[in-house]
């Protein structure tokens, strides 16, 4: 077997060849953002996954001086409350995601640095509720054609002034991850079928009526094939290298403008590297060994496994990788693969 030790200190060079994304989540579904139903988290409901909380913070040097902010220890402390964590600086903002039970830890503890400049919070209850087994299974019922297009005709949603993101799920934790991002619309794979993928993205794209649309496909072939289609003109297509892409996309973006949003991904995109493999012990190592040099000089490396599969890998990655940024983010329903995004 191969020995994992501690820590690491070796550099090594890593080509990014990330493999066609597959999973069994079912069949091409989208996710439709629309007004939230109350009725699915009443006084009776399990709070069992917490809050979504996004937020743009302005350090203030009249609380600290914003020279010596210290992000890596301000993110630590963020880990302590919550999950999924994201942090990324740019001059004196900062821009965070993180899904928490703790909402007044959070707020608290970035208030010390500084004052919000935008801020949301999400019951992820209800959007777990409203992600139910319909959009995984849905009932094999067909319509008339005429049927169907006066329903597709109704099925529109979005303002003109707002980005429509679509992007493509290999597994439905990465679908319930991804939605949780406002005005995000999620596909989940067909397991192989191009032709099924890019005919609902195509789909997609035509009912939503936001000024803009981004569409983020972290497929080679997918991103090849759509390239042919008949995109609307305000479809903007994304390559990815994989699907921590896209996650990063969405989580680092700090911009509001649909334009400059779109700008934002692609550059967000540039600077991360994406890997799929086995689910392992090995396998993650081999990796994270081989990104050794840009995690020492500060890089953030989140690792997304299976559920099941959480106390080995969180208890790995915290002996290995100690005085790293490596996090272990359990929200995989397959068991066979193993994700890992480096930015």
């Amino acid at each position: 077997g191969m020995s994992l030790p501690k820590s690491f200190s070796e550099n090594g060079s890593y080509s990014d060849n990330f493999k066609r994304d597959s999973g069994n989540g079912g069949p091409g579904e989208k996710e439709k953002k629309s007004a939230p139903d109350y009725s699915r988290f009443d006084e009776n409901s399990p709070f069992e996954w917490g809050y979504c909380v996004e937020f743009l913070l302005r350090l203030m040097n009249a609380k600290q001086d914003v020279s010596l902010f210290d992000k890596n220890a301000y993110l630590a402390e963020l880990k302590k409350s919550g999950s999924s964590v994201v942090c990324i600086q740019s001059g004196s903002i900062v821009k965070v995601h993180v899904h928490t039970f703790e909402p007044d830890k959070v707020i608290a503890l970035s208030l010390k640095y500084g004052e919000f400049l935008s801020f949301k919070l999400e019951n992820m209850c209800l959007q777990h509720n409203e992600m139910s087994d319909e959009l995984y299974e849905m009932s094999a019922t067909v319509l008339p054609a005429a049927e169907d297009e006066e329903k597709e005709e109704k099925e529109t949603w979005g303002n003109e002034e707002d980005l429509g993101i679509i992007v493509l799920s290999p597994d439905r934790g990465f679908s319930d991850l991804l939605s949780s991002f406002p005005g995000t619309h999620v596909v989940s794979s067909s397991g192989g079928e191009i032709a099924s993928d890019a005919k609902e993205c195509v789909a997609l794209c035509k009912k939503i009526r936001t000024g803009k649309i981004a569409v983020l496909v972290s497929d080679s072939e997918l991103y090849e094939r759509l390239k042919k289609e008949t995109l609307p003109d305000n479809a903007a297509l994304i390559r990815c290298n994989g699907i921590t892409d896209v996650y990063f996309a969405l989580a680092m973006d700090a911009e509001t403008d649909a334009d400059k949003r779109i700008e934002s991904f692609s550059e967000i995109i540039k600077k991360s590297s994406s890997f799929c493999v086995k689910n392992s012990l090995p396998a993650v190592w081999d990796v994270l060994k081989r990104e050794a040099k840009r995690l020492e000089e500060g890089a953030v490396a989140t690792v997304f496994v299976p559920k099941e599969s959480s106390e080995s890998y969180e208890k790995f990655l915290s002996e290995s990788f100690p005085g790293f940024e490596v996090y272990c983010n359990p929200i995989l329903t397959n068991d066979d693969k193993v994700f890992i995004g480096i930015i």
